[in-house]
């Protein structure tokens, strides 16, 4: 940011690890900010997926070995160390810009398994937790309608169920949604059950 932001980077850092601040009151400045560039009358388009940020130290809160979706093939796996992030963003038109742009509003940590068990946790994976900040993002406004797009990774049925019992204000489109029983995906193959 150079000359916009004068300072030494540690107190930027010391922001975000040590003032007392609520990224939920952050968030929802934002989103209202963003939201707000949406006309009333259009649905308001949230495109959400994870993200790992490679860490590696030994204070890196939340971090774990993930797959990396970008080094990966269908053939081949690739784990990296870090965090694993959750982000809702909103898609907007900006006048300078041929396409809309997804700007994030909401993102949550996800937590290991492991880390869940030993601080007593109940464990959420990614769809769970987006399945939260979807709800929030819909409390907080009320008064618009939303489409969730998400990748495979959010076709599970907690965002289904809760997008099916919020018809009304929202819908899910994700891909390669899965059938529910192996009769299903039989007889979807053209073979017998």
């Amino acid at each position: 940011m150079g000359p916009l932001a004068p300072g030494d980077h540690p107190d930027y850092h010391r922001l975000f690890n040590r003032a007392p601040w609520s990224p939920w009151k952050l968030g929802r400045i934002i989103a209202r900010r963003i939201i707000d560039l949406v006309p009333p009358e259009e649905l308001v388009i949230v495109p959400m997926d994870d993200t790992v940020l490679e860490r590696k130290g030994k204070k890196v809160y939340g971090k774990g070995r993930h797959r990396d979706a970008k080094r990966s093939s269908q053939s081949h796996t690739v784990h990296v160390y870090g965090v694993k992030v959750v982000v809702l963003s909103v898609a907007v038109k900006l006048p300078f810009c041929r396409r809309p742009w997804a700007l994030p509003v909401l993102e949550a940590l996800y937590r290991p398994e492991e880390l869940n068990k030993a601080e007593g946790r109940r464990h959420k994976t990614p769809a769970q937790i987006a399945k939260g900040l979807m709800a929030q993002l819909m409390h907080w406004f009320p008064e618009r309608k939303f489409v969730f797009v998400g990748d495979g990774g959010f076709n599970s049925h907690e965002p289904a169920k809760f997008a099916h019992r919020h018809r009304r204000r929202c819908a899910l489109c994700s891909m390669r949604m899965r059938l529910c029983t192996n009769r299903r995906r039989t007889e979807a193959r053209g073979g017998r059950a």
